[in-house]
C-alpha cells in the first residue's frame, strides 16, 4: 500500500501586540539645540499615554529639560490649568524649523570642504543632509517651507568639489526644475553615495584578485663586515651597522658665559649676578652674539625659539639686554624739515557721511496685463526668486490668477507667509514698449 503524502503546512503570520524589547526611552533636552528638542517632542508625543491628564504629562516634561532657560519656562505655568500644553510653548523659542535648518547648515558649512575623491567625507555629508531632511519632514508645514528654500541649497552646494556641483546642476536641468530643494539635493546626495560605494567596493575586490607587492622603503639593519688588507690578519673584523650615523644626537648643555657642558646659559649661577651693564659689557667686549651669547655674529645666529617674554629671537635669560629703552624726548628745534615730517606722521582723510539714508535701486517700469498698463516703479532686488507685485497694481490691472502661498524669510530669519496668487504679466521700459518681458 503506498503512503499517503502529508498536506501541507500553512504557516500564518500574526502580528504581535505586545513588544518584549527594551523599553524605549524619552530624551534630555540639555543643549540650545533645536533638533534636540524636536527629538524630545517626537518622543513624547510617542511614549505619553493618550489619556493621561495635564499634571502627568508636565510632570514628565520637566523630568526631560536640563536646560534651565528650558526650566524657567516651565515653572512659568505651573499654576495653569493646562500646564503640558502650555509649557509647549517651549517650541516657540527652541523648535522652530529656521533654527534647526540654520543650525544644522552652520555645522555643515564649519567644516572642511569635501575634497575631490574623499569617499568618507562625502558620505557623511550626504547623511548629515538626509538626517535634516528627514527632521524637517516631521515639522509639518512649518517644515516644508524650510525644505523648499533655494538659498540653503546654494550654500550647502558650496562645500562639494566644483565638478560635482556641475553634475548635481546637470542632474537638475534634466528633471526641468529651476529651484533647487533640500529634498533634491538629498536624493542626489543618496543616489551618489551609493554609485561611489558601488565602485569602491569593485576595487577592492580587484585589489584582492590581483595582490601588488608593495615595495618596503625601510632601510636595512643587518650588519656589514669589512675585511682589511692581509697584514692586519690578527685583527678582528670590524662590524658596521648602516643607519647608525642617522641616529640623533641629544643636544647637550652649554654655556658660553663659563665654557663647559655642565648647564646652560639660563642656569649659569654667574650670569644671573650679572646686572644689565655688566652682561652688555661682557657681550660687546667679547664680540658675542646678542641673541644667544656664543662665538659668532647675530646675523648668523639659527636661533628659531623665541623670547616667552616679548617673543623676540633671543634667550629669556638675554631679555634686558636685547630690550630697547624708550628714548627720552628731547627738545627739537622750532623749525624743522618737512622730509623729516613726512617720515614720523601718517594722516587718514575720509569724507564725512553725509546721512543714513538708504538707497535702494529703483527703476522705472511699465506693466501690461490684458490690454492695461501701468506705470510704476520697480525695486531690483538680487537675491529675491521670485517677482511680486503689490495688492494695487493688481488689482489696478485686474490680474486674477490661482491662489498660492508664498513663504518669505525676513533679514531676522523669521518666516512670513504671504497670502496671494500666482499671476502672469509684461514688463517693459516706459521709453520702448514694444520690448516687453514675459514673467
Amino acid at each position: 500500500m503506498q503512503p499517503q503524502p502529508l498536506p501541507p503546512i500553512r504557516t500564518s503570520h500574526i502580528p504581535e501586540s505586545s513588544y518584549y524589547g527594551p523599553r524605549p526611552t524619552i530624551s534630555n533636552f540639555s543643549h540650545r539645540d533645536p533638533s534636540e528638542f524636536a527629538r524630545l517632542k517626537l518622543s513624547l508625543e510617542n511614549l505619553l499615554p493618550p489619556g493621561a491628564t495635564e499634571l502627568f504629562k508636565y510632570q514628565v516634561l520637566v523630568d526631560h529639560l536640563q536646560l534651565e532657560e528650558a526650566r524657567w519656562i516651565a515653572d512659568a505655568y505651573l499654576n495653569s490649568p493646562t500646564p503640558f500644553s502650555d509649557t509647549m510653548a517651549l517650541n516657540d523659542k527652541f523648535g522652530q524649523p529656521h533654527q534647526i535648518a540654520l543650525r544644522r547648515i552652520a555645522a555643515v558649512l564649519d567644516s572642511p570642504d569635501i575634497r575631490r575623491g574623499d569617499v568618507a567625507a562625502f558620505e557623511k555629508f550626504a547623511l548629515q543632509i538626509q538626517s535634516l531632511v528627514g527632521m524637517l519632514r516631521i515639522l509639518g508645514f512649518e517644515g516644508e517651507a524650510e525644505l523648499q528654500c533655494g538659498s540653503h541649497v546654494a550654500r550647502l552646494l558650496s562645500k562639494l568639489p566644483p565638478e560635482q556641483r556641475a553634475e548635481f546642476r546637470r542632474c537638475m536641468f534634466h528633471r526641468g526644475t529651476r529651484t533647487h530643494t533640500l529634498p533634491d539635493l538629498s536624493e542626489w546626495l543618496k543616489y551618489e553615495s551609493w554609485c561611489q560605494d558601488s565602485e569602491g567596493q569593485l576595487a577592492v575586490t580587484g585589489a584582492r584578485e590581483r595582490p601588488v607587492p608593495r615595495p618596503d622603503g625601510r632601510q636595512s639593519n643587518r650588519p656589514t663586515t669589512v675585511l682589511h688588507g692581509g697584514n692586519d690578519a690578527d685583527k678582528k673584523p670590524e662590524a658596521r651597522t648602516l643607519g647608525s650615523s642617522f641616529k640623533g644626537n641629544k643636544s647637550k648643555p652649554y654655556c658660553p658665559f663659563c665654557n663647559n657642558e655642565e648647564h646652560y646659559l639660563s642656569q649659569c649661577a654667574a650670569v644671573s649676578r650679572l646686572t644689565k651693564d655688566q652682561l652688555t659689557e661682557w657681550i660687546r667686549s667679547n664680540k658675542r652674539c646678542w641673541r644667544c651669547a656664543r662665538s659668532h655674529q647675530a646675523a648668523q645666529c639659527n636661533l628659531k625659539k623665541p623670547c616667552s617674554l616679548c617673543q623676540g629671537k633671543h634667550l629669556q635669560v638675554l631679555h634686558e639686554v636685547n630690550a630697547r629703552s624708550p628714548k627720552v624726548p628731547t627738545a627739537t628745534p622750532a623749525v624743522a624739515s618737512q622730509a623729516t615730517r613726512a617720515t614720523t606722521e601718517v594722516l587718514y582723510l575720509d569724507r564725512p557721511t553725509e546721512g543714513r539714508r538708504v538707497l535702494l535701486k529703483v527703476v522705472k517700469v511699465c506693466i501690461h496685463y490684458g490690454g492695461r498698463t501701468l506705470n510704476t516703479y520697480a525695486i531690483l532686488d538680487d537675491g529675491s526668486e521670485r517677482t511680486m507685485l503689490l495688492p494695487d497694481a493688481a488689482e489696478e490691472l485686474g490680474v486674477q490668477g490661482p491662489p498660492e502661498d508664498l513663504p518669505l524669510r525676513t533679514i531676522r530669519q523669521e518666516v512670513q507667509t504671504l497670502r496671494g496668487a500666482s499671476v502672469s504679466f509684461s514688463i517693459s521700459s516706459p521709453c520702448e514698449a514694444k520690448d516687453q518681458v514675459q514673467d
